[in-house]
């Protein structure tokens, strides 16, 4: 079964099977011998551990996860999550999923987004630098920042110390529009120093 037969397929699935694979931490280039083994991912998620480990696919944290009895407890604590105003999954084949992101090789499944998804399609400069930047380098990338987006490009950085928070000051500080991409997952800001910042990029 081709990666294209796996992908499209993975994109028609409905969001809590999306969130379920999430939760086992599946990667987009487990998915075609998934697909190709079980022949959809809904026979999948039905599988049982012994039927999984004839696959050879996944590693045992991920099917820990996977087929823990408090998945489908996480899938539904996700779909609330989502429900709330502001707050978004965006699987890959979403409308909001950004585009250039799937010319990754293993780009993620999954994204959590805070504030306007929709951002994500605007044109957009990503501003990022040393954590430790002396005072006039976070003072040069905010007002690089602020000019940047008062001519409409959308600042997108790490919402680490240094540059990258001075980059957000400087995008807020124009029209608005600045994205932050954090890894640690959205119900907890890092650095703890830039909570506040976190807040209002979502809230502007």
């Amino acid at each position: 079964m081709s990666d294209l037969h796996s992908l499209e397929a993975f994109k028609r699935l409905a969001l809590p099977h999306h969130l379920a694979l999430h939760i086992g931490f599946v990667s987009m280039k487990q998915l075609a011998p998934i697909f190709a083994y079980f022949g959809s991912f809904e026979a999948a998620l039905e599988a049982t551990e012994s039927q999984w480990r004839q696959t050879n696919i996944l590693t045992d944290s991920q099917l820990k996860k996977l087929l823990g009895e408090d998945r489908q407890a996480l899938v539904d604590e996700a779909l609330n999550w989502g429900e709330a105003a502001n707050q978004s999954w965006l699987p890959l084949g979403s409308p909001f999923y950004p585009e250039l992101l799937t010319s990754i090789d293993d780009a993620p499944l999954m994204l959590s987004a805070r504030g306007s998804a929709a951002l994500l399609a605007d044109p957009q400069i990503a501003i990022v630098g040393s954590r430790h930047a002396s005072k006039q380098g976070v003072n040069t990338a905010k007002d690089f920042a602020q000019y940047l987006s008062s001519q409409g490009l959308t600042i997108t950085s790490g919402l680490a110390l240094g540059i990258d928070a001075a980059a957000h000051q400087g995008g807020l500080a124009g029209m608005g529009k600045t994205i932050a991409v954090v890894a640690t997952g959205l119900d907890r800001i890092y650095p703890a120093a830039n909570q506040t910042l976190g807040r209002q990029i979502a809230e502007e």
